[in-house]
């Protein structure tokens, strides 16, 4: 980064010039240190539609790359995530010829900094999806001096925005004319499409680090540490292997160095290693902290005001998981396989229930409540956090954030049968904090290896010919 600074001599006199210099230069430091942020070269946020001198080819009838937001450019089956305004080129919904749809820059000079470090920042959001044999992609193209375009980077596919993405460009350093294009191809097929947004160049900073993110456990018990997590991105353009995150309650504080080395561009997740124990009643408030040698840009590594509050007892949790199925669905096969995998896997932290639907062990009033929850079947809900895929790898991601989370009571219950075979079950509900939210219990008996002799009991499989 290049600084110009210019100085005047507001006052005649030298001591007092000397002492106003050296004030002035110790507060310059100070400053640059906090907000020394990488040099842009070019920066494109796409905020007034698609950029001056940017041009396109494509063989799809809908224009190919267009400008706008998520919501316009999105459909049922390529749903962009929520962003500001983007480019983006949408197979799903043109169900075209998108083979080779091209969007190219303007040509960039890169003369001045030969030697230098460079690269470029972006936002992609591409799934790299395969639909009935055809496979998307998505690369950068470069083409030097005029010359042919050749592949630079291939992207890599995501369900979700890939903010910050860095591609390292420095090899491009020195020269004068330099044009990248995207080339979105949609694999011959009906696939699903691209996004890109806040596209820039820029010299990054030697050493650069962000905390991205944290977890800090809302709550904690004295006899339960509970442990900070968190993830930290290198922005910088060198690797970092002597990283320490702090965190601090503002009377105590726990420094931790974190294992690995954070090559540029990736991120980490860790775990502070010293964990948090409070007596019920205690509350603090937590900040973290991550720190690198010759960080310049001291802005984004901090993140504050995190509340812990000290309960008596750490409940145990168990986590639900309802799949909505039945015999008819000849796709819920997975779902069962799924739930099958969950109890075998984690055992009592893990209550599976399934809810059938339409045949010989559907149960009326469970029925009509489950088919309000979910689009269609087979489907699952994880503590009832909404309507998911009831696959193995689905319920499993869903489980693992479900048990991370605090279970504010322990819940007992006590089945009685009498010499009628009468049942009454008794819950008792031990409340670790305090709760001021309307709450009902829900109680439920359930049987396994039911079996039936009529046809209805048969299981429909599309994923062995489809017959029941």
């Amino acid at each position: 980064m290049r600084i110009l600074v210019s100085q005047m001599d507001l006052f005649a006199g030298q001591n007092l010039t000397k002492h106003i210099k050296q004030i002035l230069c110790t507060a310059m430091g100070l400053t640059l240190g906090l907000l020394a942020h990488s040099q842009i070269i070019v920066e494109e946020d796409f905020e007034n539609g698609m950029p001056s001198g940017w041009s396109q080819t494509t063989l799809a009838t809908d224009g190919g790359w267009l400008a706008g937001t998520n919501s316009s450019l999105g459909s049922q089956s390529f749903p962009i995530t929520a962003h500001t305004n983007i480019l983006a080129t949408n197979d799903d919904a043109c169900d075209c010829d998108k083979s080779q749809d091209i969007l190219s820059t303007n040509s960039y000079d890169f003369s001045s900094y030969s030697g230098e470090s460079i690269r470029i920042s972006m936002d992609v959001f591409y799934y790299l999806g395969t639909y009935q044999g055809a496979t998307e992609s998505l690369e950068l193209m470069v083409s030097v001096g005029g010359g042919s375009w050749t592949s630079f980077h291939t992207f890599v596919g995501s369900t979700d925005w890939q903010n910050a993405t860095f591609i390292d460009i420095s090899s491009l350093a020195g020269e004068s004319d330099v044009k990248f294009a995207f080339n979105y191809d949609d694999g011959a097929g009906w696939t699903f499409g691209a996004a890109i947004d806040n596209f820039k160049i820029e010299v990054p900073n030697e050493h650069d680090i962000k905390l991205t993110s944290v977890k800090v456990p809302p709550y904690s018990a004295t006899d339960v540490p509970q442990n900070i997590s968190g993830v930290i991105s290198n922005l910088g353009s060198s690797a970092e292997s002597s990283i320490s995150v702090t965190w601090t309650d503002g009377t105590n504080s726990k420094t931790a160095a974190i294992s690995g080395t954070l090559n540029p561009g990736e991120s980490m997740a860790f775990v502070h290693p010293d964990g948090i124990s409070l007596a019920s009643g205690v509350s603090i408030t937590v900040d973290v902290e991550a720190t690198v040698t010759g960080d310049a840009d001291l802005s984004n590594n901090e993140l504050t005001g995190y509340t812990v509050e000290g309960v008596s007892f750490w409940p145990t949790k168990a986590v639900v998981g309802e799949e909505a199925t039945d015999t008819w669905c000849g796709w819920c096969p997975r779902g069962m396989v799924g739930m099958e995998y969950m109890e075998e896997e984690y055992g009592e932290d893990w209550i599976g229930i399934a809810v059938h639907n339409n045949d010989p062990m559907a149960n009326d009033d469970y029925d009509d409540w489950m088919a309000n929850q979910i689009s269609g079947y087979p489907s699952g809900l994880v503590d009832r956090e909404g309507d998911i895929d009831p696959a193995a790898a689905t319920l499993e991601a869903n489980f693992l954030t479900a048990l991370d989370k605090f279970a504010y009571a322990s819940i007992e219950a006590w089945p009685l049968i009498d010499e009628d075979n009468q049942v009454e079950i008794r819950v008792r509900v031990k409340f670790a904090v305090d709760m001021e939210e309307d709450m009902s219990l829900a109680v439920m008996i359930v049987e396994d290896d039911l079996s039936g002799s009529t046809s209805d009991w048969n299981q429909a499989n599309y994923y062995s010919g489809g017959g029941s």
